[in-house]
């Protein structure tokens, strides 16, 4: 009788360690499979949200649309949004710096007019594509009314970021008018014309709709319908196993293993979620930073996460003729 009943204890002993053994296994490769589906973020979100004193109307996006590709907004009225922000590349800028006013051409072809005393932009335009999403944390949160505008992230919300350009000398004011009158002569501009005072009145309906704020709203409403979240990444973390094969998972993981292009969050985008579909290089400068590496913020300030489907060219993807000559 004793010797069985030590036979049972033994076994059971034997039995509670492995099972101890298991659930510590178990524990384990839980751990890793959410600290890896933490690193890998989120899918974007199906809807961007818009700030509360900014709900996205249809009348609100078509007047901003319009807005985006006129060039009255500009001092000399030759040059707009859309100039450094094509839907041709990508909503970016194909050169590595910019050039507004007074410049002739688009894309790469963009050259400055003979004598023009206008300065090259100090920075490259990055897509406005998925900007909507600027801010957002590897969970897909974030505030549209406080989201960060721009490589240095000096502006929050897409409303303000919209009239920035309207003021800087090198991108849309120019000479024409001083820096502090440019809003007010842009809006004077816009209230002389019969056409935008109709559409700014059915889009905000004020006494008074034809306005620097208002201008800003609309254009930053047509901004937010400039998306591309439903990449085969995002249908994958949304749920739908079958969005990607087997080896695009395996290039997933083990670009997350090895982590060549990380970036810093919060900058338009989540570690490179991806707003940047354009043709549009980085600055030769910046890329040099990275090699050094320094921090980058793509995309208005948004890091995008690859798509694992051939994409246009990504702003932060290395020509193959500059990675064979060691650029980087």
């Amino acid at each position: 009788m004793k010797s069985q009943f030590r036979g049972f204890l033994f076994e059971a002993k034997h039995l509670t360690g492995l099972l101890v053994a298991a659930a510590t296994v178990g524990v384990l490769l839980y751990m890793e499979v959410a600290a890896v589906g933490q690193s890998m973020g989120s899918a974007l979100p199906p809807t961007p949200k818009a700030p509360g004193d900014n709900p996205t109307t249809p009348a609100k996006v078509a007047l901003g649309r319009l807005l985006f590709w006129d060039p009255l907004l500009s001092g000399p009225q030759d040059v707009a949004c859309a100039s450094c922000h094509h839907p041709q590349n990508g909503y970016a800028e194909d050169r590595d710096l910019s050039l507004g006013v007074t410049a002739i051409g688009l894309g790469s072809k963009r050259r400055q007019a003979p004598g023009s005393s206008i300065p090259i932009v100090k920075r490259n335009s990055p897509t406005v594509v998925n900007i909507a999403f600027s801010g957002s944390d590897e969970s897909g949160r974030y505030d549209p009314a406080t989201a960060p505008m721009f490589w240095d992230l000096r502006v929050k919300s897409l409303e303000k970021q919209a009239l920035e350009p309207l003021k800087a000398n090198e991108e849309m004011r120019g000479d024409t008018y001083k820096e502090d009158e440019a809003l007010a002569s842009v809006v004077a501009k816009l209230q002389a014309n019969a056409e935008y005072r109709s559409l700014f009145a059915g889009a905000f309906g004020s006494e008074q709709p034809v306005n620097a704020e208002n201008l800003g709203r609309a254009i930053a409403a047509f901004e937010r319908t400039l998306l591309a979240n439903n990449s085969p990444f995002d249908r994958y973390m949304r749920g739908d196993r079958s969005a990607m094969t087997e080896e695009q998972v395996s290039g997933m993981q083990r670009f997350e293993q090895r982590r060549v292009h990380q970036v810093p969050q919060r900058a338009h985008v989540l570690r490179l979620q991806t707003a940047c579909h354009g043709r549009a290089r980085q600055p030769r400068s910046a890329r040099l930073r990275r090699r050094r590496g320094e921090n980058l913020c793509l995309s208005h300030g948004v890091a995008a996460k690859p798509r694992l489907y051939r994409p246009l060219r990504a702003q932060w993807h290395v020509p193959d003729a500059e990675r064979r000559r060691g650029v980087l």
